[in-house]
Formats: C-alpha cells, sequence, structure tokens
C-alpha cells in the first residue's frame, strides 16, 4: 500500500510539472495567428492558421494575438482572453451573445466591429480605425481606453463609458441614428474633431462619476444631463443638445473656455455647481421655464447666457438669477424678475425685457441690433453701473424717458449705430459721451455735470439749453456740439477742444466755472451775459451770429467776429489778442467801454459799421500795426510802430494818444471831429480839424502836419511856446 500510494504521488506530481510547463510553454511562445475561414465560432479549432494562408490549427489558447483577415466574418461566442485581435480591412468580429472582451482590440481602416442585440463588455484598449456598429446592442467600457479613427455608428442601443477615456480623434466620428441611452460615466471624453462628428442623434447623454475628467463636444436631440456627485466635469468643445440638467449634489461641470453651447430645451438646475466658464451658452426653447431649478447653482465666471428663442422665454429659476454676460436676443419677451448682470446685458434682434436687471458696479446695457426700437425698462432713468450703455447697432434706439449718466458713466454711440432722442427728452452726463455713429437732432436739454477729473464730451445736437454745472475737473469736446442757449454755471471746466466748431442759437450765459477756447469756434446766435467765468481764448474764434442784437461779455478773445446782422454791443472792458472782424451788415457798439487790440499786423477789420461811443480803442502790440480809417472816440496807439490807414479818414471824437513808436503817416488823414480837443505831438500826414470847441496844441509841443484844414465849428490854439510845423503850405 505504500509503495503504491507513492507510485501515485509521484504519478500527479509529474502530471502537475507536465501542465506546468505547458503553460510556461504557452506563455513563452505566444504568437500571432490569422483566420482561415469565415461564419465560425472564435474558439473554433480550425479557424486559426500561424501564416495567412497556412494550414489550421486546433485553438491555441488565450495568450496569443488574433488576426481576422480580409473577407473573414468570425463570430464571438463565449467570454474571451486573448493578447490582443486586429480585425484587418475586410474583417469583421461580431458576438452573438453578452460576452466580455478581455483583450486589446485593433479595428484597421476597413474592418467591422459588428454589435447587434447583444452586450458586449469590453475590458481592454480599443483603437478603431474602421467601423463599430451597435445596432441595438450595448458597447461597455471599462477603465480601457477607446480611440476612435474610425466611424462609430448605433442605432437604438447603449453605449457606456464607465471609467475608461474615450478619445475621439481629428478623423472620428460618432454618429446616432436612433434613441440611444449614451452615458459617458467617469471617464475622460476627448472630441478632436469638430463637435458635429459626434452625433448622439436623439439620446440621452448622462455624466456621472465623481471623478475630475474632461468631455468633448458632441450634438444630440436628447438632453445633456451632468449628474456627477463628486469632482469636476469640464467640456473642452461644443455641445448641442435638447435641455442641460445640472444635477449631484458635491459636483462641478465646467462649460469650457471659448466654447459655445446650444439647447432647444430647458435648462434646469437641480443640484451641484455648473461653472459658465469662459464659454457662450444659447437658451433657444420658448418657455415660461427655459431656465429653472436655483439659481445659485449657476456660477457665471465670464461666461455669455443667450436666450434666444423666436418667441417668449422666461427665466423662472428661484432666488437670484446672476450672470456674467447675459443677452436676450431674436424676439418675444425675455421675462428676467430677480436678475443680475455684472458685465453686458445685450439685447438683440426685437427681443425685449421685461423689468431692468440689477446692474453690478462695472456692468454695461448693450443695445445690438438692426431693428429700430425705443428703450425699455432695461434703460434706467439714472444709470449708475460703470459700464454704461452703449448703442451698437444699425437700428436707431429712441429714448423712452429722461437720461442721467452718473459720475464716470459712459453713453457709447459706435460707427453706423443711431441714437434718437424723443421729443424733450434730456441728458445729464457724469461721464464721458463717446460718439462715433448718429446723435438724431433733438429738443431736450444737456448738462455736463459732476466731478470726472477728466470728461470727454463727443458731438451732438439739441435745440434744448447745453449747461456745464461740473463742480470740479475738465470736459472736452470731443466733436462739434449744437445747441440752444448755452449756460456756464459749474466751477469746473470746459474746453472747446481742437479744431472744432460749436454753435449755440440762444443765450450764452456765464455764471462760473472757466471756458477754455482751445482751437476751437464758438458761434453765439443770442445775447451773451454774465462775467462770473474765466474765459482762456486760446486760438479760439468767437463769433456772435444771431440775427438780432446781441451783447458780448467782456472777455479777452482771441478771435472776435460780428456777423449775420444787426448790433452787437461790447458789455465791458475787453481784450482781442488776435482780429476783431466786423462781417457786413453787422455793427459794433463799444459803448463807453475799453476795447484792446493787442494783436500784430491787422487786428481790427471792418466790414461793418464800427461806433465807438465813448470808448477807448488801444492797439496794444509791440510789434507792426496796421490803424484802419474808422471813427474812434479815445483812439491809443502807443507802442510799436504804427502804420495809418493811407486812404479813408482816422477820426477822432476824444483823446487822440500816439506814443513814441514808429509811425508811416502817408497818404493818411486823421480828423479831429469832436469838441474840445488837444492836438498831439505828432507828424500828421493830412489833417483835419471838425466838429467844436477848441483844438488846442500844448505849451511846449509841436505838431507837423502836410496839410492842415480847420472846417467851420471849431477853432486851434496854440498855447505858449506850442508850434505847429506845416511842411506843405
Amino acid at each position: 500500500m505504500s509503495i503504491l500510494f507513492k507510485m501515485r504521488s509521484n504519478l500527479l506530481k509529474t502530471t502537475m510539472l507536465v501542465m506546468v510547463f505547458m503553460l510556461i510553454a504557452d506563455a513563452l511562445y505566444a504568437a500571432t495567428y490569422y483566420s482561415r475561414a469565415t461564419g465560425l465560432v472564435f474558439t473554433s479549432n480550425s479557424l486559426w492558421s500561424t501564416t495567412r494562408d497556412g494550414a489550421t490549427v486546433n485553438y491555441p489558447g488565450t495568450s496569443h494575438t488574433y488576426i481576422i483577415q480580409a473577407g473573414h466574418s468570425v463570430t464571438l461566442g463565449a467570454n474571451q482572453t486573448t493578447a490582443g485581435i486586429t480585425i484587418e480591412d475586410g474583417g469583421t468580429l461580431a458576438p452573438n451573445g453578452n460576452y466580455t472582451l478581455t483583450s486589446p482590440l485593433t479595428i484597421d481602416a476597413g474592418g467591422v466591429f459588428l454589435i447587434n442585440a447583444t452586450r458586449i463588455t469590453m475590458a481592454g484598449n480599443t483603437i478603431n480605425d474602421g467601423t463599430i456598429t451597435i445596432t441595438n446592442g450595448r458597447l461597455i467600457r471599462g477603465t480601457f481606453s477607446l480611440t476612435n479613427s474610425g466611424s462609430i455608428t448605433m442605432g437604438a442601443g447603449q453605449f457606456t463609458a464607465t471609467t475608461g477615456t474615450f478619445t475621439n480623434e481629428s478623423t472620428g466620428t460618432m454618429t446616432v441614428t436612433g434613441t440611444a441611452t449614451i452615458t459617458l460615466g467617469t471617464g475622460t471624453f476627448t472630441n478632436n474633431n469638430t463637435s458635429a462628428s459626434v452625433n448622439f442623434g436623439s439620446s440621452v447623454v448622462t455624466l456621472t462619476g465623481t471623478v475630475t475628467r474632461s468631455v468633448g463636444g458632441f450634438t444630440t436631440t436628447g438632453r445633456f444631463s451632468a449628474n456627477n456627485t463628486g469632482g469636476t466635469i469640464t467640456l473642452t468643445g461644443n455641445i448641442n443638445c435638447n435641455g442641460i440638467t445640472r444635477n449631484g449634489t458635491g459636483g462641478t461641470v465646467d462649460m469650457g473656455a471659448g466654447l459655445s453651447h446650444t439647447t432647444t430645451g430647458t435648462v434646469i438646475l437641480t443640484a451641484g455647481t455648473m461653472n459658465g466658464g469662459t464659454s457662450t451658452i444659447n437658451v433657444n426653447i420658448i418657455s415660461t421655464t427655459a431656465w429653472q431649478g436655483t439659481a445659485s447653482l449657476f456660477v457665471p465666471q465670464t461666461s455669455t447666457v443667450n436666450f434666444g428663442a423666436a418667441g417668449n422665454q422666461t427665466l423662472s429659476a428661484t432666488g437670484t438669477k446672476t450672470f456674467y454676460n447675459l443677452t436676450f436676443s431674436n424676439s418675444g419677451v425675455k421675462t428676467n424678475a430677480s436678475t443680475t448682470v455684472n458685465n453686458i446685458f445685450s439685447l438683440e434682434g426685437t427681443a425685449t425685457a421685461s423689468v431692468a436687471p440689477t446692474y453690478g458696479t462695472d456692468a454695461t446695457l448693450r443695445y445690438n441690433t438692426e431693428t429700430s426700437r425705443t428703450a425699455g425698462a432695461e434703460w434706467l432713468a439714472t444709470f449708475a453701473a460703470l459700464g454704461g450703455v452703449i448703442i451698437d447697432n444699425t437700428g436707431a434706439i429712441t429714448t423712452n424717458g429722461n437720461k442721467v449718466f452718473n459720475l464716470n458713466v459712459p453713453l457709447t454711440i459706435n460707427s453706423g449705430a443711431t441714437l434718437t432722442p424723443a421729443a424733450g427728452h434730456t441728458f445729464s452726463f457724469g461721464g464721458d459721451l463717446i460718439n462715433d455713429g448718429t446723435w438724431t437732432a433733438s429738443t431736450g436739454a444737456v448738462t455736463i455735470n459732476l466731478a470726472r477729473v477728466s470728461q470727454s464730451i463727443g458731438r451732438f445736437s439739441t435745440s434744448g439749453l447745453v449747461t456745464m454745472s461740473k463742480t470740479s475737473g475738465t470736459a472736452t469736446f470731443a466733436g462739434n456740439i449744437n445747441g440752444g442757449a448755452f449756460t456756464m454755471n459749474g466751477a469746473g471746466i470746459l474746453n472747446l477742444g481742437t479744431g472744432l466748431t460749436h454753435t449755440f442759437t440762444g443765450n450764452w450765459t456765464n455764471t462760473a466755472g472757466t471756458l477754455q477756447g482751445n482751437t476751437s469756434t464758438l458761434n453765439i446766435g443770442g445775447t451773451g451775459s454774465g462775467t462770473g467765468v474765466t474765459f482762456t481764448a486760446g486760438t479760439s474764434t468767437v463769433n456772435f451770429n444771431g440775427a438780432g442784437a446781441q451783447n458780448i461779455p467782456a472777455f479777452t478773445y482771441n478771435n472776435l467776429t460780428t456777423s449775420t446782422g444787426n448790433t452787437k454791443t461790447l458789455l465791458g472792458t475787453a481784450t482781442v489778442s488776435g482780429v476783431l472782424t466786423i462781417n457786413a451788415s453787422t455793427t459794433l457798439d463799444l459803448g463807453a467801454v475799453s476795447l484792446t487790440l493787442s494783436g500784430a499786423g491787422t487786428p481790427l477789420v471792418n466790414s461793418g459799421t464800427f461806433t465807438s461811443g465813448t470808448s477807448t480803442v488801444n492797439f496794444s502790440n509791440a510789434g507792426s500795426v496796421n490803424i484802419p480809417a474808422l471813427n474812434y472816440y479815445n483812439l491809443d496807439i502807443t507802442g510799436g510802430e504804427r502804420i495809418l490807414a493811407n486812404s479813408g479818414t482816422i477820426g477822432i471824437a476824444g483823446t487822440f494818444t500816439p506814443g513814441s513808436g514808429g509811425f508811416m503817416v502817408t497818404g493818411s488823414t486823421v480828423e479831429l471831429n469832436g469838441a474840445a480837443q488837444t492836438i498831439p505831438e505828432f507828424t500828421f500826414n493830412d489833417l483835419v480839424l471838425s466838429g467844436s470847441g477848441a483844438k488846442t496844441i500844448l505849451t511846449g509841443t509841436t505838431a507837423t502836419v502836410n496839410t492842415i484844414a480847420i472846417l467851420n465849428g471849431p477853432t486851434m490854439d496854440i498855447e505858449g511856446t506850442g508850434a505847429v510845423n506845416i511842411t506843405n503850405p
């Protein structure tokens, strides 16, 4: 018995060693086998050969690589484990039951992996350069990868990537023609082709799990649901779907960077977080629940949400709905109660907002439409958000009331855009007016207000009052301004800008502040008044061009012009440092004031009527100055060289003060035509004495004349040592 037991024991050991050596040999001598027939089950003994066209051998086992050749269709009839399977061009592998394939699978271009009404679970990496066809079956991915450079087509089956990665390469496509179930699970889905290259048909696409990963773009007419309960799913491609659901407490879906997602269904915020990223989310469903759930679950980042359906939409989510950029486009009323916009609120198409949103500190209201419209509730009467209002469209925007822009808040009219203020509507600017488009002429008042340090005011036109009432800081005109009356009554500064022309048809009232002429022209059609303003003329021109009588404030002007008609009366002592021009059909009345003309050359040009009153006119430039032939009251020509007009008569009714400069008198005539007057020591050309009273040459002075004429009425008195020297008796 003992000997027999030992013999049996030795035999068992020997058998086990043989089996081990066979397994080791099988592992050590793993080979590649080629299909040699079609229509056979994978494990068929007569299916495989060690060469492409050699004799068949028994099924060699699980450690080898199997190649399905062109023209061969092989059936997977059981769970299968191999070192690898390759389906070559023209070859087909098709399971006939619910099996697991534990094997790397390579599908060459032209190869087909056919899954009909079965379930196949992949437990190895798959590379598809050919075709995967799922008619009504199920393909389940585990922890392994699927790389698709070919095509995947599905009918009404299931595609589940539980944990593994799914990469659709630049040439890869996935098309679902029916209503399939698509679960991307916790794996990473990368789409390196366009979003349209992965079309899930009408399938519901669900993202689950707790793992942080990325998901590429795709198209489906079903819903897109991000139900992950942990981690962050980041979209890396555009999603087109029929509804977006954010569910799963603790999880986040990030809509990605610079993408454009479009849903024709509702957005439902149930649990977790939806992070807008920097992408655009287009919500294109006509619905009273277009944006529903709990509003706070949406974290906008710097995204844009566009409600773009051709009809009414309601943002019905509970709580405050906060957006970075919010767009209402296409048409219909967008009901937006309890909405906050932190950057740009844009109205496009004919869409309207039911109420104004709450604007964040730096927010902007933008009109961007080809259709003309009247502003609605969104344009608040007082706009405080620092982004201001932008007119950025080819359709004119008509105001719906008076508009106030708070401190540093701009109004921008872009090129090609039009703002049409409705009749009587007023504007008050505490920030910039940037007008590169069109401001339709209005009738309401415009006020430049508040204490912005540097304020730019672009062109506008109104028949209403224009007021500068800044308490401090400088406002500068950046375009031509047309207004009715013009009032300065703030402590700030108004700069008329560079090379511009501003026309005011009404009165010019100067109560307070500083007006800087710069290099522009100021046309005043009404009467001027007030002395509370400091006017710094620069090289500007002020033109009193009204058809009626006008008063000219007592300022220091550069160029001063009268035009159009009637009498222009100087209200007080004034200086013109450039040229005083009296145009035809106008009268300049100096009254009893002093006028200093400090320009060189020809500082006074008269084509109209010069009325001196009892004024004093002083030509004060140290250089050469031409003295025109006019009737003056007091005339002071002290300073540099003076050239008296060689035609016409220089009439003086009061005091003539020649000074000690060099004089050119050839051809000139000076007429002392007042009452009693003193003849100064001066070399005249022709001197005429008219008027009345004595014309006296004081003792110690000599008047030199070429000719002298004493008309009826006055007398000439020569006192003491005074003398008259007649050079052409």
